[in-house]
C-alpha cells in the first residue's frame, strides 16, 4: 500500500501543467524555431543571428544562421558546454535561458515574444517555420 501511495504522488508531481506562455514557447516540430532580434537605440529591430529551439523537458538549443528565414546550425562552444536549459517563473514573468541570462516577458502571442533584460535591453523572439 505504501508503494501505491508513492506511485500516485510521483504521478501527480510529474503531471505539472505548462502555462500558456510555456506551451507557446516549446517547439513542437523539427521545422520550428525562434529567431532573436534586438531593439537598437533608433528603435529598429535587428536580427542577432541567433535562433532558439525550446524543448518540453527544459532543455534548449541555440542555432546560428545569417539568414533568419532558414534554420541554422547548432552553436559549438569550444570553451565549455553547448547545452542550454530554460525555465519560466510565472510569478514574475522571468524566462531564464542558460546560466545568468534572464528575460522579463512583457507580452507575447503565438508568433512573437517581447521581453527585456535586467540592464534594459529589449529583445524579440519571432516564431518561424521552414
Amino acid at each position: 500500500m505504501k508503494n501505491g501511495k508513492l506511485i500516485i504522488l510521483f504521478l501527480l508531481v510529474s503531471c505539472v501543467r505548462k502555462t500558456t506562455f510555456e506551451r507557446i514557447l516549446i517547439t513542437n516540430s523539427n521545422k520550428e524555431f525562434w529567431i532573436e532580434e534586438k531593439k537598437e537605440k533608433n528603435n529598429n529591430w535587428i536580427y542577432m543571428g541567433n535562433q532558439w529551439i525550446f524543448y518540453r523537458d527544459g532543455s534548449a538549443k541555440c542555432l546560428i544562421a545569417l539568414n533568419p528565414e532558414k534554420k541554422g546550425t547548432p552553436i559549438i562552444n569550444v570553451e565549455g558546454p553547448s547545452d542550454y536549459s530554460w525555465s519560466y517563473n510565472v510569478r514574475d514573468s522571468i524566462l531564464n535561458v542558460g546560466p545568468g541570462v534572464k528575460y522579463k516577458i512583457k507580452r507575447y502571442n503565438l508568433d512573437s515574444i517581447f521581453m527585456n533584460t535586467q540592464n534594459g535591453g529589449y529583445f524579440l523572439l519571432i516564431h518561424k517555420h521552414w
